[in-house]
């Protein structure tokens, strides 16, 4: 229940205030509440016979966490109904539910490990990867400001260079108006 708790918190988006929480919208999130809610589904132990009292068709099942009095409601909290594993007991066999049991743990184990491991876990591959973009988005980032630097630079030198031709042609063309307004004074 903490993990749905959790997993809820870091995926929230608040329309009010249009803020996305830590992890809103990353796959990684729903992938592991969904490969969790499978093994919870699973079946395990011993293949169970139960006879339809109106049919007497047989019908074979294994126990599940559900006939055990484990439901997840509808926002992924999970329940227990011990009457429901006192009943399961008494039906099947202390046997047959610790059996079920411990094979359903052991696939909700296996499938936190494969997410949660720290060495090899798909949680630390994604984190992992999310680095590497965040290193090479960081790399790209240093890149463009030295390009822009390197661009302003030129600009400015290209337009000092332009200010200081301005400045000439400027002082020419006073010249040559002076010149040439004293020349036509003359004729």
């Amino acid at each position: 229940n903490e993990l749905v708790t959790q997993t809820d918190n870091l995926t929230r988006y608040n329309s009010e205030t249009k803020q996305a929480s830590l992890l809103t919208g990353d796959t990684t999130i729903r992938t592991v509440r969904g490969a969790l809610r499978s093994a919870l589904s699973r079946e395990g132990g011993s293949q169970l016979v139960e006879t339809d009292a109106i049919t007497g068709a047989e019908s074979y099942f294994k126990l599940t966490l559900s006939r055990l009095g484990v439901r997840a409601d509808k926002n992924g909290q999970l329940n227990f109904d011990s009457s429901k594993l006192d009943s399961a007991i008494t039906r099947y066999g202390m046997e047959n539910v610790a059996t079920a049991v411990n094979e359903i743990s052991a696939k909700i184990r296996d499938v936190a490990v494969s997410y949660a491991d720290s060495f090899g876990g798909q949680i630390k591959a994604r984190t992992d990867g999310l680095y590497a973009d965040l290193k090479i988005v960081n790399e790209q980032r240093a890149r463009l400001n030295t390009r822009m630097k390197e661009y302003e630079d030129r600009l400015l030198h290209q337009f000092s260079n332009m200010d200081s031709l301005v400045a000439k042609m400027n002082k020419t063309s006073t010249y040559l108006a002076a010149h040439l307004g004293n020349n036509s004074k003359g004729n």
